[in-house]
């Protein structure tokens, strides 16, 4: 049976809230927890936010960011962390944390095959969070300036161009 993920995060909530953890997905006006920077160019959503919860070794309060994976990258998750496993989610986590002031996040991966849930604590890494807000403004910059910054690829079949909402504009007169 196929969930949705807004159902697989809904369930990742509710669980940390019967662990006792006091978990806010949405501010006081109802919208989601976010930020916009660079005139809204970098923007984001949290999942939410634990204010107050269990001695569990960390100060209050903290993120909480929770994806939904497949069993195979579950195990690598659970077994590297998300840092060695998913650096993408690790980089997510450095900027949230950034730009929300959060020093610590708490991270859960859902297996979606087997429902098991993974959590792990990240601590912030201003040296990650800098360097990612960094690229993202070089990006910007030469966006304005009508360049492209350098392809992370040589070709158009590499995985992650495929998924790219730019890709086409990216390789275009070079196929």
């Amino acid at each position: 049976m196929s969930i949705t993920a807004s159902a697989e995060r809904a369930r990742s909530c509710s669980t940390a809230r019967a662990a006792g953890f006091d978990l806010r997905t949405h501010r006081s006006d109802g919208e989601q927890f976010g930020f916009i920077a660079a005139d809204g160019r970098i923007r984001g959503h949290i999942d939410g936010v634990i204010v107050a919860g269990p001695d569990v070794g960390v100060a209050w309060p903290v993120l909480f960011e929770h994806k939904a994976v497949n069993a195979k990258s579950w195990t690598d998750i659970a077994k590297r962390g998300v840092q060695l496993a998913k650096p993408v989610y690790f980089g997510q986590l450095q900027i949230y944390m950034a730009y929300m002031d959060l020093a610590t996040a708490l991270f859960t991966a859902l297996n979606k095959d087997t429902q098991a849930l993974h959590h792990e604590i990240v601590a912030f890494d201003a040296r990650a969070a800098q360097a990612l807000s960094d690229k993202a403004v070089d990006v910007i910059r030469a966006a304005e300036a009508g360049e492209l910054p350098p392809r992370i690829a040589a070709t158009p079949d590499f995985y992650l161009c495929r998924w790219c909402a730019y890709a086409q504009r990216c390789w275009e007169g070079m196929a």
